[in-house]
Parts: structure tokens; C-alpha cells; sequence
């Protein structure tokens, strides 16, 4: 709940509150800033953006949501999930910068390995001897 900065442009995350330990920091896209409530007297930094109290979610909170949503849905396939979309983000931020280390920084992953996982189902093009420099 106090885990966003004052402008509400990133949130920091304890590593006790990721599953793999380690502090996390992600950024706030513009678009999302705008729709966050503003704080002040009326919504302190304690309140919820989603209820806009300060009673915390369940765990299962986002899980939940997303079932009720993939029910209705017409847009969600079968074998789409929420973390289909931190996937997707991923592949995004490769195809917009063409780094992998951009992409295993901007995703929090400790091992390149971890990103590329993320990154394997896009069509990359294969190193041949005539794209190395030639060594004379």
C-alpha cells in the first residue's frame, strides 16, 4: 500500500514480497498513472488503488478477477493466462529495443537464461560466420 513513490510513477517491492526474493522496483506507464486516484487527505498512500480503501486484497484477489473475466471474455483464448501478459511485455520491450539485457532489467530476471525463456517464442535470427567480423 506504501509501495508507490509520491508520483505515483513506480512501485517498490520488498524482496519478501516476491517469489523470487529480491527487491523489485517497476515503473508506472503514463497511461495507468492517469487513471490512479490522486493522494491526499481524502486518498492516503495507504489506500488501495484498486477498492480505494485501506483493507488490503486477498491473495487471490487478481487470480479471482481474472477467472471472472476469461469467462465472459471473448477475446481470451484457452491457453491464455495472466502471466501471459508479463510474457507478452517481454517480447514488447525486445522488439522496441532489440536488448535482451533491457529486457532481463526491465523484467527483474536474475539470469539472462530466465529472460530468454521469456523470449522463445519469437523467430530471432540465427548467427552465421558471415555475420562475425573478420579477423585478420
Amino acid at each position: 500500500m506504501g509501495d508507490f513513490d509520491a508520483q505515483l510513477t513506480r512501485i517498490s517491492l520488498s524482496g519478501s514480497r516476491n517469489k523470487n526474493g529480491r527487491n523489485r522496483i517497476v515503473h508506472i506507464p503514463d497511461y495507468v498513472v492517469v487513471c490512479l486516484p490522486p493522494r491526499g487527505r481524502t486518498n492516503p498512500p495507504t489506500q488501495n488503488i484498486f477498492s480505494e480503501v485501506e483493507k488490503p486484497f486477498n491473495a487471490d484477489y487478481f487470480k479471482s478477477l481474472w477467472t471472472r473475466y476469461e469467462a465472459q471474455s471473448r477475446l481470451i483464448s484457452p491457453d491464455q493466462t495472466l502471466s501471459s501478459f508479463r510474457h507478452t511485455g517481454a517480447i514488447n520491450v525486445y522488439e522496441k529495443t532489440g536488448n535482451v539485457r533491457t529486457v532481463q532489467t526491465v523484467m527483474g530476471h536474475a539470469s539472462i537464461g530466465v529472460t530468454l525463456g521469456y523470449l522463445r517464442g519469437l523467430e530471432m535470427c540465427e548467427l552465421s560466420t558471415d555475420s562475425m567480423p573478420a579477423l585478420n
